[in-house]
């Protein structure tokens, strides 16, 4: 398993994200592993919001029955609010599906609340 992450300022407002992982458990079985690679663009708009859309694409080591090979193209848009709680509203399009959910973590906990809230 392993991670590449990079980012390039491109202005004070805009930021170009990526990452890559590749992870695979058990080396021994050609099923269980997935590559997955992220590219956006953040956007500052404000002090401490932040509006980012991006790609995810992940490749799986596993195969369909026809021994295709699966993956999964994902669109998001993020919307970014951090002040003394960190709030994410995230809209993903991803096998004709919409999912709009909201994650939001308190700073003093650092504890992590996600309701999804919407999928058609």
């Amino acid at each position: 398993m392993f991670s590449l992450l990079g980012w390039a300022t491109l202005s004070i407002n805009f930021i170009v994200v990526r990452r890559f992982d590749n992870y695979d458990p058990n080396s021994n079985l050609d099923s269980d592993g997935n590559s997955f690679f992220m590219a956006g663009l953040e956007y500052s708009p404000a002090k401490n919001v932040s509006v980012i859309p991006n790609f995810q694409y992940v490749n799986y080591q596993a195969k369909d029955i026809q021994r295709n090979s699966k993956s999964d193209l994902v669109a998001r848009l993020i919307l970014h609010i951090h002040f003394n709680v960190s709030l994410n509203i995230i809209i993903e399009v991803c096998n004709h599906h919409v999912v709009i959910s909201r994650q939001i973590e308190r700073m003093t906990d650092h504890k992590t609340d996600i309701e999804e809230n919407l999928m058609f």
